[in-house]
């Protein structure tokens, strides 16, 4: 994504939670945006930022504390937060709310949205009760974008 982006994140997550990039585990351009490649490079690698561009340039990012799993087993987050540029790139938590869950078919699946494979091409966010945590505003009402880019970062 656009550095500026990825840098607010960044800042967000270092300002508020002692939390810095280790390494970028996978880009969807550079990596292919099918489901087994995401999983693989991502799957058990503990706490997760994902930096989400959509094609009419939203940004936004998600912060996940807890290794990512593709069983299919829903498991609660409590830590899991929403990073959006709309709002000064406030964090906003989604405490007792935080599920998520992922399938080796598919891509992830948190509290407020979907990331579905293949990302690139026919996938798109799927925002669902997101309104509370200041996600950018829906396109034509439209409650979908379509990724434009999907990085996905290690933490330490």
């Amino acid at each position: 994504p656009n550095n500026n982006y990825k840098n607010y994140f960044v800042d967000s997550l270092e300002k508020n939670l002692s939390k810095k990039i280790k390494s970028l585990l996978y880009s969807a351009r550079k990596d292919g945006d099918d489901a087994n490649t995401f999983h693989k490079m991502c799957d058990n690698k503990g706490e997760l930022l994902y930096v989400i561009v959509t094609t009419n340039n939203a940004a936004f990012a998600i912060y996940v504390s807890k290794p990512l799993f593709s069983d299919n087993q829903t498991r609660t987050d409590s830590l899991q937060m929403v990073i959006s540029p709309s709002h000064n790139f406030s964090i906003k938590s989604l405490n007792d709310r935080a599920t998520y869950h992922c399938n080796s078919g598919q891509g992830a699946h948190f509290h407020c949205m979907e990331i579905r494979a293949p990302f690139l091409s026919s996938s798109c966010v799927d925002i669902q009760s997101c309104s509370d945590f200041n996600l950018p505003t829906y396109p034509s009402g439209n409650s979908s974008y379509q990724i434009k880019e999907l990085e996905v970062y290690a933490l330490e």
